[in-house]
């Protein structure tokens, strides 16, 4: 599709253009990718707005803090199994029912990343997904989920599937949380599977 700004299709020669670097200038590379796959369907027109880009802005940055602020914490330990590994850990695992909410919402966030991705090639609706997964996971970070060790580990999880899950959406950010999370090459990583 077409991107309109101020109403009409956006062209140099009508002198309505956004330019790229300044954007990139202000938000980064990757809050300018992520907005642009957020803006909507790929085949459908979208009209560019400003405070979009500001929104997914504070969007990345707080999925930074809640990484960052949880290995300060201690709620995340370096190198674990992997995604792979905590999910089977995880399944077997005695949670309460906060705990195996927050395990279903990241399974249902995974599931639905992965079909809009692959399958759908709706961007916009998987970053919605991955915006809500990380209101659950400050959610239930709040709520002090992480005072039993089941709890630590499946904000762990959450956490580390959010990273693998926005790393197509934002490829500089996720390559450095994934190292923060003691990993190595992020698009490496195999990507999660729903249970």
């Amino acid at each position: 599709g077409m991107i309109y700004y101020k109403g009409a299709k956006m062209s140099k020669s009508k002198g309505n253009v956004v330019s790229p670097d300044e954007m990139v200038a202000r938000y980064g590379a990757d809050s300018v990718r992520s907005y642009v796959l957020f803006m909507g369907p790929a085949e459908s027109d979208a009209e560019w707005n400003d405070k979009g880009i500001e929104g997914i802005y504070r969007f990345l940055g707080r999925a930074w803090r809640q990484v960052t602020e949880a290995l300060d914490e201690g709620v995340l330990r370096a190198a674990s199994g992997g995604l792979e590994a905590d999910s089977r850990a995880l399944a077997e695992a005695d949670l309460n029912a906060a705990e195996k909410a927050l395990l279903v919402k990241v399974n249902q966030t995974v599931q639905k990343t992965t079909m809009d991705i692959g399958e759908r090639f709706r961007f916009n609706t998987a970053l919605a997904a991955i915006m809500e997964l990380n209101n659950d996971i400050a959610a239930a970070r709040a709520a002090g989920l992480a005072g039993r060790e089941e709890g630590s580990r499946v904000l762990a999880y959450a956490l580390e599937a959010m990273v693998r899950l926005l790393e197509p959406f934002a490829p500089h950010m996720g390559a450095e949380l994934w190292e923060m999370l003691g990993h190595e090459d992020i698009w490496d990583a195999p990507w999660p599977v729903a249970d």
